[in-house]
C-alpha cells in the first residue's frame, strides 16, 4: 500500500522547504530551478548552463533535534521513479525546523533494503528504503552532488 497525496501536509511544508533549499544554493556553483512538472522531481540542478542532477526534497516531522537519532533513514519506495532518471537524483531530507538536513543519492536508495513500515499515514504499512545512517551525507548538499556525478 502507498500513502496517498496529502494536500494538508504538502501545504504545511512545501513553501518553507523550498525557501530552505534555495538558501542552501545561495552563492553556489550550482543553480536550482523548480521543476515545472508538478508530479516530477522537485528541482533541476544546473552547473552553468548544463543540467547535471535532480533534487527531491522532504521534511521528516519526527526529526526534531540537530542530531539524527535513528539507525537508518527511510524514504518511501514510491520515490524509486526518481532514481532512474537521465541524471542522478539527490534526495534531501530536512528536520522539522529545516535547520539540518541529510542527503543520499538515488543509487544509494536502490542499494538499500526495502522494508514494510507501519505508520500513521498508511494503516497496514508502506514499503520504505531503509538507508543506513552511515550511507548518508549530513549538511553538505554540494558534496552529495559531487559524489553523485562521479
Amino acid at each position: 500500500m502507498r500513502k496517498k497525496f496529502d494536500k494538508e501536509l504538502y501545504d504545511k511544508h512545501d513553501t518553507d522547504a523550498k525557501v530552505a533549499v534555495n538558501k542552501l544554493f545561495e552563492g553556489s556553483v550550482y543553480k536550482i530551478v523548480e521543476n515545472p512538472k508538478k508530479m516530477g522531481v522537485d528541482f533541476l540542478v544546473f552547473e552553468g548552463e548544463e543540467h547535471v542532477a535532480y533534487l527531491e526534497v522532504e521534511v521528516k516531522n519526527n526529526w526534531k533535534t540537530p542530531k539524527f537519532l535513528y539507525e537508518d533513514v527511510q524514504w518511501p519506495e514510491r520515490k524509486w521513479k526518481f532514481c532512474s532518471l537521465d541524471k542522478p537524483t539527490i534526495f534531501l531530507m530536512f528536520n522539522i525546523d529545516r535547520e539540518f538536513y541529510l542527503t543520499a543519492s538515488g543509487v544509494t536508495l536502490l542499494k538499500s533494503p526495502l522494508q514494510m513500515v507501519r505508520n500513521k499515514y498508511v494503516k497496514f504499512g508502506e514499503n520504505f528504503f531503509k538507508v543506513p545512517v552511515g550511507n548518508v551525507i549530513f549538511n553538505d548538499v554540494h558534496l552529495s552532488i559531487l559524489e553523485a556525478l562521479k
